[in-house]
């Protein structure tokens, strides 16, 4: 095994590489443990709403990012979180995919209510704010509340639908928007945030 160690492929596989480890991956973003390991869900998993949904029923603002995951961790109009920097480390796909990476910055994200943390890829091009090391995610520089000066994160959701990528049913285009400032605000007023408890992030 070479100095790097062994990187996870798209097909469940590791190989040796000359970039970052899994282990190097999971030093520099903090994550915890076992999140690297990849969900290749099955084919026959659900991509998109099919009942009709509506995007603009979502409390979302203009601002439309794109980005790519793995088909089983795309949730439709889920709210989520970044909770890691810009990593340095992207999957090896197959040869036939050619680098659906490519354009697309490494990150994880933190589902609200389940807190479940996977793996997400943000174009490059989007707009994202800074990453607080002492918060542990991505925060909303305008807003901040409690005795303590609660730092308020940067409140996300996916759109409702996502398409395969071309040439497998393992990852997915999809789309994502931050929420209105006015409703990311109401999470966190009042009885609605518990820095104990109150939030699975």
């Amino acid at each position: 095994m070479g100095r790097d160690g062994p990187r996870p492929t798209m097909d469940g596989n590791e190989t040796d590489g000359s970039g970052d480890s899994r282990r190097d991956f999971m030093k520099k973003g903090a994550l915890a443990s076992g999140a690297v390991a990849l969900g290749l869900g099955s084919s026959g998993s659900a991509v998109a709403q099919e009942d009709g949904g509506d995007d603009d029923d979502i409390l979302l603002n203009d601002e439309k990012m794109d980005c790519i995951m793995y088909q089983n961790d795309f949730r439709p109009e889920a709210e989520f979180i970044i909770t890691t920097p810009v990593v340095d480390w992207t999957p090896n796909a197959p040869a036939n995919l050619g680098s659906p990476f490519e354009g697309y910055n490494t990150r994880m994200i933190s589902y609200r209510n389940t807190g479940d943390k996977v793996l997400f890829f943000q174009a490059q091009d989007a707009q994202i704010p800074n990453y607080s090391e002492e918060a542990g995610y991505v925060v909303d520089d305008d807003e901040s509340f409690g005795e303590n000066e609660f730092t308020q994160p940067e409140v996300y959701s996916l759109w409702n639908e996502a398409s395969f990528y071309e040439g497998t049913n393992r990852l997915v285009k999809a789309n994502f928007s931050p929420v209105e400032e006015d409703y990311e605000n109401s999470l966190f007023e009042g009885e609605g945030f518990d820095e104990n408890d109150g939030w699975l992030w």
